[in-house]
């Protein structure tokens, strides 16, 4: 009795997490801030559905906003434009609004690359710099440089391709110039890596991305 109990608790659970299907972004990818990336995803079980509904995230999915509300049920893809918000955690979620319970998907972590100037001066002053590294691709040591027009604390992270970070090269306060660092990734495995610049705070300063390829 207890096994065929807990035989229906899978099936239940297996059921209730399968009837939509996101197909595209999965997730681990790369996007850049203005780019068009085609949403796509799949009903998997028919229900009574009013509409679809798409929200992203840009913190792992703690929080979401809408992209696109009330779809028409016979729409299985969207058209969006990427968000000037740079991040190591965006994610995708599609809702399918049905008259009793909704059910939904959701991607992995992805990446929204580019150059944020958080407020119109620092914009302005166009001074913010972070450099491609060199080499790239490298094997086992990149040297990672940047520009900053003014002194402040400073975070320069490198996440991997799900997200995850792996190496925080500088954290801390520093004076304005150009800086250089160097990143040994001997024990790293080979493949695409992310270099993070963060300065100021969320509403004064700048952040960026770049890409960078360790080749053993």
């Amino acid at each position: 009795m207890k096994k065929l109990i807990l035989v229906l608790i899978i099936t239940l659970s297996i059921n209730i997490s399968a009837h939509v299907g996101l197909v595209s972004p999965l997730g681990g990818g790369e996007y850049s801030v203005g780019e068009s990336v085609n949403i796509s995803w799949q009903i998997i079980q028919f229900h009574e559905q009013n509409n679809w509904d798409l929200y992203f995230s840009a913190d792992g999915g703690s929080t979401w906003q809408g992209i696109a509300l009330n779809l028409p049920v016979s729409q299985l893809n969207y058209t969006w434009t990427v968000p000037n918000n740079i991040t190591t955690m965006g994610r995708i979620k599609v809702i399918q609004d049905n008259t009793g319970i909704n059910y939904q998907d959701e991607s992995s972590n992805f990446f929204i690359t580019g150059t944020t100037a958080i407020n119109d001066e620092t914009e302005l002053a166009g001074e913010y710099q972070l450099f491609q590294n060199y080499p790239n691709p490298f094997n086992p040591t990149t040297v990672i440089s940047y520009q900053l027009p003014i002194s402040g604390v400073v975070e320069l992270s490198v996440y991997n391709l799900i997200g995850e970070k792996v190496s925080t090269l500088v954290s801390g306060h520093q004076n304005p110039g150009n800086h250089s660092i160097s990143w040994n990734a001997e024990n790293n495995s080979s493949g695409i890596y992310f270099y993070v610049l963060n300065f100021g705070s969320p509403t004064e300063g700048f952040r960026e991305i770049k890409k960078m390829i360790l080749m053993k």
